[in-house]
This record gives structure tokens, sequence and C-alpha cells, in this order.
């Protein structure tokens, strides 16, 4: 009896071992659909995770197609500015322009990356961290606010440029 009870509990369990493989495998972002098996109850939870996995493919369907028109959108006024940077008869003053605006640009691809749910396309790179707040630091000097930089003349690291200096940018300009 005992090994017919044993038999028994395990064709009973089968459908949630299944289940279980399943919920670990959408996890890992495959995309399974399960048949409806097994006793009521794991029939209403597989038809309730098939439910949601459509629900969530939806979703995610929805955000990419709405973040490509944010960026397209952003992308506008930016190649705008750009054009319109070319008439400045100030070279140094295109020049500012231009590499914000391509900063911007940097900046508006990373995170539509980020959300679309791909890896950023900014690859970490070995960088001067110093030379980079020097840079921005004289930035903020040339556009007439009050900053200062104190710490060594280099220190080396391997890490997001463009990250790091919005995250610093913004810290000085805050």
């Amino acid at each position: 009896l005992i090994f017919f009870g044993g038999l028994l509990l395990r064709r009973v369990l089968a459908p949630m071992r299944l289940l279980a493989d399943a919920a670990e495998r959408i996890g890992r972002g495959e995309r399974i659909i399960l048949g409806e098996m097994g006793v009521f109850e794991v029939r209403r939870v597989v038809r309730a995770l098939n439910d949601m996995q459509a629900r969530i493919h939806q979703l995610i369907g929805d955000r990419t197609e709405a973040l490509a028109s944010v960026g397209h959108d952003l992308r506008t006024p930016l190649a705008r500015l750009q054009l319109r940077s070319e008439g400045i008869d100030d070279p140094l003053l295109r020049a500012a322009i231009a590499k914000d605006v391509d900063e911007m640009e940097a900046m508006v691809a990373s995170l539509l990356a980020y959300y679309g749910g791909e890896n950023d396309p900014e690859r970490p790179a070995q960088i001067d961290v110093a030379i980079l707040v020097q840079t921005i630091v004289d930035d903020a000097t040339d556009m007439g606010h009050r900053a200062t930089y104190h710490g060594p003349e280099h220190l080396e690291a391997v890490l997001r440029p463009s990250g790091l200096k919005r995250a610093l940018g913004n810290l000085v300009e805050n």
C-alpha cells in the first residue's frame, strides 16, 4: 500500500513539478505555454500562469513601442539643435553645443536601450576619474559658476564614462 500510495502521490504531483520547471524557465525569459493538466486546482494555476505570461508579454510589447516613439520624439529636437548649431559663427560655442548634443544623444540611446530590455550600449572603459571631474569643474566655471576640485591628479578606474559624467555633472550643477 505504501508503494502504491507513493506512486499515486508522485503521479498527482507530476503537474506541479512541470509547473515549477516552467516557472523557472519563464523567469529566465523563455516563453512557454503549458497545457492544462492535473487536478482542477493545478489546471487553474496553469491557466493563471499562461494568462499572466501573455499579459507580461503584451506589456513588454507596449512598452517597447512607447519607448520607440519617445526615442524618436527626443531625437527630433536634438537633430534640430545640431543643425541650428552649425549656423553659429563662434567655433568654440558651436563645438560646445555639438558636444552637448552628442552627449544627450548618447544618454537617450543608453536609456532607451536599458528600458527596452537591452544591455547598456556604453561599455565600461578605463578612464581617469580625476581628469573627468576636473573637466566638469572647468565646464562649470566656464559657465560662470563657482566650482573647485580638490583631489588626486589622477585616479584610474574602469566604468561607463557617460554615466559617471552625467552623475557627477548633476552633482556639480546641484
